[in-house]
């Protein structure tokens, strides 16, 4: 850092804030500002859990970090991973909080889970994966749905929710 704290990189370019550096290391990030819930059996976005700005012919890690609740111990919450119709590959793994593992290999694919083990707890939802963009740039995001498995019990993504998706 300078006199200033400011971290300067090579080029001269001072960064003061994480998502600058995070952004200048090809690290694109969401974090999730309020609880979402959904209490019906039909998908429906996350408001606000979004990752663009995608880059083409461009290769991805991402990894979604989670804490959902449901409203009764024995409803799960379904989940789609959403993103642009410019990919090669996507493929990724998901870890629900029963410890049940699963793989994917499409944007849009249903993400099974269990039943929470307790009403309105917070459980833990992981989601890895690697994306191969093509040589067209991206036209929309990453990002997430979410529904009940039973109607008229809610499933809620909770605020602090993280999504990251690194360039290589």
């Amino acid at each position: 850092p300078d006199a200033t704290g400011t971290l300067v990189l090579g080029d001269g370019t001072g960064i003061t804030n994480t998502v600058d550096f995070r952004t200048g290391a090809g690290m694109l990030s969401a974090k999730l500002g309020v609880d979402t819930a959904n209490s019906t059996t039909v998908a429906a976005a996350v408001a606000g859990f979004t990752v663009g700005s995608l880059k083409a012919s461009t290769t991805y890690h991402f990894k979604m970090v989670l804490r959902a609740q449901s409203a009764a111990a024995a409803t799960g919450m379904r989940m789609k991973i959403t993103g642009p119709a410019e990919t090669e590959s996507v493929i990724y793994h998901w870890r629900d909080h029963s410890n049940q593992f699963f793989t994917g290999a499409a944007f849009g694919t249903e993400i099974p889970s269990a039943g929470f083990f307790g009403a309105n707890v917070d459980e833990l939802i992981l989601i890895e994966g690697l994306l191969v963009t093509t040589g067209a740039a991206p036209t929309s995001p990453v990002g997430l749905q979410i529904w009940s498995e039973t109607d008229t019990v809610a499933v809620t993504l909770k605020a602090g929710s993280l999504m990251t998706l690194t360039e290589y």
